[in-house]
């Protein structure tokens, strides 16, 4: 476990929580760490999360529980005659690993968002998104540098119920999050 005395982190990997306490020690906030988790369990917890995918947060400023929605949309060239063209369709469905269910990365959008809106370090930028681009094309996806360069992180009000007195927030749908709050609805008034 990592500690320190004037900030504190959590993951579910202790190399993640250390990269957050780390970013902390060099005079970031919350938003800063969290961001460095998320892209640190990239590495330690690869199959839990994803630079390739989308991200989700709730982030409380000192004023307002604010909802961070990083979800990537499909390509613009994406389309059924794109789907027909390449065999799938009317009944034949698209394999679960091919290159055209590849929606626009919206994690590291958000990240860059989460820093720049709420954070005190700067991220590294990188010229990526060509890389990016010309892997998914090659595996077949009509991804753009236009897809990539038109997404947008969306900054949400977030959804809330009360539970036995107190306020508990989640990320509106697109995600699963109004699953839990009417679980706990039902929670509370069964008791």
């Amino acid at each position: 476990p990592a500690l320190g005395t004037n900030g504190m982190v959590a993951s579910s990997q202790p190399l993640a929580s250390e990269a957050g306490l780390r970013i902390l020690r060099q005079g970031g906030n919350a938003a800063d760490a969290a961001v460095a988790m998320a892209a640190a369990l990239n590495v330690t917890e690869p199959t839990s999360t994803g630079i390739g995918g989308d991200a989700f947060a709730l982030l409380f400023d000192g004023e307002e529980v604010q909802c961070i929605m990083g979800s990537g949309k499909s390509p613009a060239g994406m389309n059924l005659d794109v789907v027909r063209s390449r065999g799938y369709g009317d009944g034949v469905p698209l394999p679960f690993y091919d290159a055209l269910t590849v929606t626009v990365p919206g994690a590291a959008a958000a990240w860059h968002d989460i820093v720049a809106r709420h954070g005190r370090l700067s991220l590294a930028e990188g010229a990526i998104a060509e890389a990016i681009v010309e892997a998914l094309q090659a595996a077949g996806s009509v991804m753009t540098l236009e897809d990539l360069a038109g997404h947008t992180t969306h900054f949400e009000p977030p959804i809330c119920t009360t539970y036995r007195g107190m306020e508990v927030w989640e990320v509106p749908p697109p995600t699963q999050g109004i699953t839990a709050l009417m679980a706990l609805s039902n929670l509370e008034a069964a008791i």
